[in-house]
């Protein structure tokens, strides 16, 4: 994506110095840059050698007013403007909508519109997915569990059965979401295994590390909120 270095300003509600009509299409770090991206100067020793960039804007703190040979946008945090800039200058990649034919679908699934499904994945009896999620290849979301719209589920991670996952949420790959805790109690000198009856409930938003593990609760949810 393409942006004016104005786009960018009123995004992160800053105040540009030089060029407002310069393109921007990619960010980068202040060393590494390249014409054409964006970057943050937020220390003194970035602020100091701020042309020797060769980033086509920077973005600095509000007070910094030295008059340089560069295109700026003050703003009261350059680090936070630097993220929101990243959200709008960076688009992750998006799959295109279909079912691989490895992937194995049960009859009872339901899958709203939109919905990638990738090679060899697996969803259960009763599973609910909802618009425009991605189930990665290898992945597995097991029996009753409910997902919501904009979710992506990437590769080799596993959803156990009846758990809920809210929308526009990113699980990593190998994370496994729903498991037994390790609920044992000890009688005589033998563990006997207490079922893990509970649930596990992933908020909207929610983003879940690779090789992550959440466990089901032993009654009621395991909550991670948004």
């Amino acid at each position: 994506m393409t942006l004016s270095v104005k786009d960018v300003a009123d995004w992160v509600k800053g105040e540009v110095v030089g060029d407002a009509s310069a393109p921007l299409s990619g960010v980068n770090a202040f060393d590494i840059a390249r014409p054409g991206d964006l970057t943050f100067a937020g220390g003194r020793k970035y602020l100091d050698r701020i042309e020797a960039t060769a980033a086509t804007c920077v973005l600095v703190p509000r007070d910094f007013d030295r008059p340089v040979a560069k295109t700026l946008i003050r703003v009261g945090n350059p680090k936070v403007a630097f993220a929101l800039a990243l959200s709008k200058l960076h688009t992750p990649p998006r799959h295109t909508p279909g079912i691989d034919p490895t992937a194995s679908i049960a009859a009872t699934a339901r899958l709203g519109r939109d919905v990638y499904v990738g090679p060899r994945a697996v969803i259960e009896d009763g599973a609910q997915i909802g618009d425009a999620c991605a189930i990665e290849a290898g992945a597995v979301v097991g029996a009753r569990v409910r997902i919501g719209g904009g979710t992506v589920i990437h590769a080799n991670a596993t959803l156990y059965h009846d758990i809920t996952v809210g929308a526009c949420v990113i699980i990593h790959s190998g994370a496994v979401i729903g498991a037994d805790g390790f609920g044992y109690v000890e009688h005589e000198g033998v563990q006997h295994k207490v079922p893990q009856m509970g649930t596990v409930e992933i908020g909207d938003g929610v983003e879940i590390g690779a090789n992550a593990t959440i466990d089901r609760a032993t009654f009621g949810a395991t909550v991670i909120g948004a």
